[in-house]
């Protein structure tokens, strides 16, 4: 039986690590922190009160990996329609975004705009998801493996097909613009086109990072991001996986281009025929593996992939529900109302600072959404643009109170009485990020989402394929295709190419 060995906790790890049992492989998953999940698991902020997670949004979850895995069995659920979406400007009604719907201050032509743009994303979406969702073609390899996606994509219709090849290399404002009448709209919604970026709305293809986020969503998962690391702990238990909690991985073995397992911290060696590596490709090639057993020219373009993190997490237990400025209760909201007002306060990062006026996508769960708190309590998860990047200095603690003061002041201003019912709160920074989750650069998504870093190119093109150079390592984090959130592709990819060629 071939013994496999999986590095990392985290959501790809687990899904990676329940396919190959699934598929008869000895799998053993080792993991330093002392509870599985990664970035999808729930922390204590208060006695009561756990987190939604750092990635608290599960509606890109793949189904298709979810039905393969029979998640159901351990009581995976789906909600039935997605969180309605507040956009908040200070000083005028709230939009209010739900499905198809924006109502709110919205004109009526303006709403005709957003669902002439919900129909076009829908019908462009089966097709740009069978792209996506597969391994990374080959540019360089045989032709007819090319052929398929491009008839495919032939297959939207002239209009359809044009349209895609116009907007991609766009910046989103532009786009946005164009598409819709309201800015207010556009600028609410640009913030998925800017996840795992290091960039603006107004950096050019940004619109290409809204396409392959929105059309691979879903709906939310009952419960979060922790209820979707539960089920995928006991799956992978259930499947014959073995789970190994505090145990510190310092070495990748290799001899003679071959992985002959990996070594901890105490000098202690597991072997293993096949190592998958769910740490970011920075963390795997420049800290565990050893410089002799890669070739200079991957070492250079591995230390070159850029993984710069300005993106914090504030979770909060809070004593009650938070409502908007007109009283209507917040189940998701976003402070962004100007595609300026979201760009000035990227220009924060390009000079090394925390932006004084961040941008702000807050998630509030309660008990009956599947939260861990008390009835009546609820829990939010405040996602916040600009951070200042990781420093050799770190962050002092002036600085963090400043910095938290003005997630706050956002807040508050969207949010009226919200810091009256703050119990606790924990703030995550990308220095916060790198100390205890390992990531390079403090980045959540493993490697910026920009266009010489997706697909065939992520995270380099001699590792796109999940497969290194070096016999028997493979790669599964979000570093690698198709990249950042709660996904489980790469994770489920990796998998299916090591089934498929041990």
């Amino acid at each position: 039986m071939t013994r496999v060995a999986v590095i990392g906790g985290g959501h790809n790890a687990l899904v990676a690590a329940a396919y190959l049992a699934k598929s008869g492989f000895d799998v053993d998953l080792l993991d330093k922190a002392d509870t599985p999940g990664g970035l999808a698991r729930s922390r204590p902020i208060a006695e009561g009160h756990e987190s939604l997670g750092t990635l608290s949004d599960t509606a890109r979850f793949r189904g298709w990996v979810e039905d393969e895995l029979e998640l159901s069995k351990v009581g995976l659920q789906r909600v039935a329609k997605t969180h309605r979406l507040t956009l908040h400007k200070p000083e005028a009604p709230p939009i209010y975004v739900h499905g198809n719907t924006a109502d709110g201050s919205s004109a009526e032509s303006h709403k005709r705009s957003y669902q002439a743009f919900i129909e076009f994303l829908t019908r462009i979406s089966p097709t740009l998801r069978t792209v996506i969702d597969q391994t990374p073609l080959d540019p360089l390899g045989p032709v007819m493996p090319l052929l398929g996606p491009l008839l495919k994509v032939r297959r939207l219709g002239a209009k359809d097909m044009t349209e895609v090849m116009r907007i991609s290399s766009m910046c989103i404002a532009d786009w946005l613009r164009d598409s819709l009448e309201d800015e207010r709209l556009g600028a609410g919604l640009c913030l998925d086109g800017l996840d795992g970026t290091w960039a603006g709305p107004w950096s050019p293809w940004t619109a290409l990072n809204y396409l392959l986020k929105w059309t691979t969503q879903g709906t939310p998962i009952v419960g979060g991001a922790p209820a979707l690391a539960k089920a995928l702990i006991e799956r992978a238990e259930q499947l014959g996986a073995r789970l190994h909690l505090q145990r510190t991985v310092t070495k990748i073995v290799v001899e003679n281009n071959v992985v002959r397992g990996v070594e901890f911290e105490n000098g202690q060696m597991h072997q293993a025929d096949i190592v998958l590596s769910a740490l970011d490709p920075k963390m795997t090639f420049l800290n565990l593996v050893s410089r002799g057993a890669t070739p200079p020219s991957l070492i250079r373009r591995v230390d070159n992939i850029r993984m710069r993190g300005t993106t914090a997490i504030l979770d909060v237990a809070l004593s009650g529900r938070p409502v908007d400025h007109v009283g209507t209760s917040i189940e998701r909201l976003r402070n962004a109302h100007s595609f300026d007002q979201i760009e000035q306060a990227f220009d924060c990062s390009k000079y090394g600072r925390a932006s004084a006026h961040p941008i702000i996508d807050i998630l509030v769960m309660d008990a009956s959404g599947g939260a861990i708190c008390p009835d009546g309590h609820s829990i939010a998860s405040v996602t916040v643009r600009y951070a200042r990047m990781l420093s050799n200095d770190g962050l002092s603690e002036q600085d963090r109170a400043e910095f938290k003061s003005c997630i706050y002041s956002a807040i508050e201003s969207a949010c009226p009485g919200f810091r009256k019912m703050v119990i606790a709160d924990r703030l995550q920074t990308p220095d916060d990020l790198h100390r205890d989750y390992g990531l390079s650069g403090g980045h959540l998504d493993q490697g910026e989402m920009a266009p010489d870093q997706l697909l065939f190119m992520r995270p380099t093109i001699e590792l796109s394929k999940y497969k290194t150079p070096i016999s028997g390592l493979y790669l599964c984090s979000n570093g690698s295709h198709p990249g950042g959130g709660l996904t489980g592709v790469a994770g489920a990819l990796a998998a299916k190419n090591i089934i498929k060629n041990p």
